[in-house]
């Protein structure tokens, strides 16, 4: 094979710079071809709409125009302003070219509310505060009892309530179902906590500790109940190591 001479080289390396010179030219045109032009232009924006996150309220935070190009769009900057709805846990963004975008969300839970002044601090089961509402959630456990200062919507009332029992009814899918059927938790009396459940069934928590054991066990006396249909008044687990059950019978 012969050897190249300098000349060779160097006319190598210049016609080398000349292509990667008009590859680039190429590739600056398209894109700014493919920017300018009305056919990667967003013409339809599909989201899916939730039961506490509106449609509308959606695509306002995410803030996508017909006018905006799709290929420019930053979905990571569209995923936080979402995400900054409180009842919003995470969200997607997807591209679909030329012209349609998706957004889909997966929406926070309301899992206990808080008498809190003159409105409900709603909850879901991590803590996340989603609203104050001025009117009581229906099917929603009311907390009585407890209170904390300010917290903005999509904050957290876990570090206002450090060192409460409070927190062991958070964050933890084996008990929720059982703290799901309370309808009242009232911790006026820090001995003796007092539950009533959606049911109609009275529960003498007794205190605030082993609270995840006794919800378990809680959850268990329940469901015996409801297997074996045994009109029910009242549980006692304030009065000893073993849970009294109180007929409606008798």
């Amino acid at each position: 094979m012969k050897k190249e001479t300098r000349v060779q080289k160097k006319q190598r390396r210049r016609m080398f710079m000349l292509r990667l010179f008009f590859i680039s030219l190429i590739v600056t045109a398209m894109a700014i071809f493919a920017i300018r032009s009305s056919f990667f232009k967003v013409d339809q924006i599909v989201a899916s709409e939730g039961n506490s996150v509106s449609k509308e309220e959606i695509l306002k935070a995410a803030g996508i125009s017909k006018d905006d190009n799709i290929l420019i769009i930053r979905k990571k900057a569209i995923i936080e302003r979402l995400e900054s709805i409180p009842y919003v846990k995470s969200a997607s963004v997807k591209k679909k070219l030329p012209d349609t975008v998706e957004i889909e969300i997966i929406e926070r839970k309301p899992y206990l509310q808080f008498e809190n002044g003159y409105s409900f601090a709603v909850i879901d089961a991590e803590g996340v505060l989603l609203e104050n509402s001025i009117l009581k959630l229906k099917g929603i456990g009311l907390v009585k009892g407890i209170g904390w200062e300010y917290i903005p919507d999509g904050g957290s009332i876990i570090d206002k309530t450090q060192g409460t029992s409070i927190l062991d009814l958070l964050n933890d899918q084996n008990i929720a179902p059982v703290v799901e059927k309370i309808e009242v938790i009232d911790l006026s009396d820090s001995s003796n906590i007092k539950f009533n459940l959606f049911n109609g069934i009275a529960v003498e928590f007794g205190p605030m500790n082993n609270v995840k054991y006794k919800l378990k066990v809680l959850g268990e006396i329940l469901a015996d109940v409801e297997k074996k249909n045994i009109p029910t008044k009242m549980i006692l687990m304030n009065k000893g190591e073993h849970p009294i059950l109180v007929r409606d019978d008798i």
